[in-house]
């Protein structure tokens, strides 16, 4: 068995212009999912890219770090949430989404970031607004945890 830096190495080595990407990319996925190995969460978010033309392949990455307990899985997303923010907005929207209509998720998600920086706050707080300008229903699903970071107490 491989490791995963190893395999992490073997995924950035991999080019779009090869014949087999889709298959070797996702092969490699289902490689590193297979160590479950939570230092993967972190690793892993450099590869979410807003300009792929295989989507399932970032939903292969999604599915890949969801697997981890709540806790373990939002420390990592929290602690990655600039790299998301800046390289792959798109794809950062899409794991908070997920996050959020996750219940148990959520819960640990609020947990976590009630206790995170002020810079972690104000650009999660930047990812909801823009989630939430996107419908009605969103919105009321993001205004709540807006309003709880954004309270000067954190409450």
């Amino acid at each position: 068995m491989e490791t995963l830096e190893s395999l992490i190495e073997k995924l950035g080595g991999l080019s779009p212009n090869e014949i087999n990407y889709v298959s070797n990319f996702d092969d490699i996925i289902l490689e590193i999912a297979g160590l479950r190995d939570y230092r993967s969460i972190k690793l892993l978010i450099s590869f979410f890219d807003d300009n792929s033309d295989y989507d399932e392949l970032m939903f292969s990455v999604i599915h890949s770090i969801e697997q981890f307990d709540d806790l373990i899985y939002v420390d990592n997303i929290l602690t990655s949430i600039k790299v998301l923010y800046e390289n792959s907005p798109r794809w950062g929207s899409i794991v908070l989404m997920r996050i959020i209509n996750s219940e148990s998720t959520k819960e640990a998600f609020i947990k976590e970031l009630l206790q995170g920086s002020d810079e972690i706050k104000g650009i999660v707080r930047d990812f909801l607004i823009k989630i939430g300008n996107k419908g009605k229903e969103l919105s009321y699903k993001v205004s709540p945890i807006i309003s709880r970071i954004t309270e000067p107490s954190g409450a």
